[in-house]
């Protein structure tokens, strides 16, 4: 199948964007404008290195690798009808039960099933095939409290590198649409969560603080796509006040720089407001003093604010200024007067916070980067404006579906 784009680990080196951006696009041209091909291709991978699997043999897939044979012997499934899998994963089995490679962690909170198109793995071999055929997928992470309680998805250590490619294809894709994004940095709200350890000894944590966590984040190259103003310190921060505190401190010194803000989730951007709202006159005159709030008192997070934070009566004033007014509406453009859109996702429950976003902003784009949900995680392929109907996509998908469900598969 088509390679994905590499980037080089000197940091030194010129990326020439323009270059970067064109093989990531022409990568996700291959892999979609040969779908049904690389399907086949890459699944017949996953079941070949997983032949030997306990999963695999428990259902009778005796080394066959092709689509036909894998949608016909592997059953659809649900998270329960692999639990006890799990569980003795969770509790120390090392065998080979779900998938060839050692388990490295579990991940929880989400569930994402990635579309194979885009990314190469050798992880769990689920058949959720039911779908139209050029869209097989499979089950990758982990889940949130759909069922009350929380879910493990186990996950192996390059599966990193295939999360680091999907973000990699993000801001080639925006690039078409905003210009100029490597001229500025991102002001992101980026957290980590708590982790628990299993009777076996994996770690269990969210997927976001699994890749914060990880070299991929840490110690990324230089890119300017991901300068952020935020130093990793203050991201990886446990405790969720100071790293808010320094995160929007080190983002307000930088304001003339910021060109795009965001988080993960709207509701968490809304969140960083709300922390502002209450707490700019301490970080006011942080600012003004070039002195650091003592209620920071972890040594890694100061060490790296204070890189940022110098003395700036003038631009103290500033935010004084804007934040004691009665009005917040477009607090994020007077703050940040640079900023060419909001980077959040604002689909399903996230709507919500739509017009609340359109306030603060002044009704600056609001752009989801990623398609993300239980059933696909996916780059868009423009940006979030409106969704132009497709019947005659819509009917081979429809189609495709009774076709597959009608078979049984």
């Amino acid at each position: 199948m088509p390679e994905a784009p590499k980037n080089s680990l000197n940091p030194s080196v010129d990326y020439y964007l323009q270059d970067k951006n064109e093989k990531a696009l022409q990568f996700i041209e291959e892999v979609t404008e040969n779908a049904d091909e690389v399907q086949k291709r890459v699944l017949a991978e996953i079941l070949a290195r997983n032949a030997h699997v306990e999963y695999l043999q428990r259902h009778g897939l005796n080394g066959h690798t092709d689509r036909d044979t894998f949608k016909k012997i592997i059953p659809v499934i649900k998270y329960e009808d692999i639990e006890a899998d799990i569980n003795r994963i969770a509790n120390g089995d090392t065998s080979p039960i779900l998938c060839s490679k050692p388990i490295s962690e579990f991940l929880t909170r989400w569930v994402f099933v990635i579309l194979h198109i885009l990314i190469n793995h050798d992880h769990l071999l689920i058949n959720l095939v039911g779908l139209a055929k050029w869209v097989c997928l499979y089950f990758h992470c982990s889940s949130g409290t759909s069922g009350g309680e929380r879910k493990l998805m186990p996950t192996i250590e390059e599966e990193l590198e295939r999360r680091s490619l999907l973000y990699s294809l993000l801001m080639p894709v925006m690039s078409q649409s905003v210009p100029e994004l490597d001229k500025g940095k991102g002001m992101y709200f980026l957290f980590i969560k708590s982790e628990a350890k299993t009777p076996g000894g994996l770690v269990a944590r969210p997927v976001l603080t699994s890749y914060y966590k990880s070299s991929h984040f840490k110690r990324r190259p230089y890119d300017p796509y991901t300068n952020y103003t935020s130093p990793n310190e203050t991201i990886l921060c446990p405790d969720s006040y100071q790293s808010m505190y320094s995160q929007l401190l080190c983002g307000l010194c930088q304001n003339k720089e910021v060109i795009r803000v965001g988080a993960v989730f709207a509701s968490g951007f809304i969140r960083a407001i709300r922390f502002l709202e209450k707490h700019w006159p301490s970080l006011c005159k942080d600012i003004a003093s070039g002195t650091l709030n003592p209620q920071i008192t972890d040594p890694s997070v100061r060490e790296a604010v204070m890189k940022t934070l110098k003395p700036d009566p003038k631009l103290a004033n500033y935010i004084e200024t804007e934040c004691g007014e009665k009005s917040w509406q477009g607090i994020i453009t007077r703050l940040w007067p640079n900023t060419k859109y909001v980077d959040v996702i604002v689909t399903g429950t996230m709507s919500q916070y739509i017009p609340t976003l359109d306030y603060y902003s002044n009704g600056l784009p609001l752009v989801c980067t990623m398609y993300a949900s239980s059933e696909c995680y996916s780059v868009r392929e423009a940006v979030m404006k409106t969704l132009n109907p497709d019947p005659k996509l819509a009917n081979y998908i429809e189609t495709e579906c009774g076709r597959s469900l009608g078979k049984g598969s």
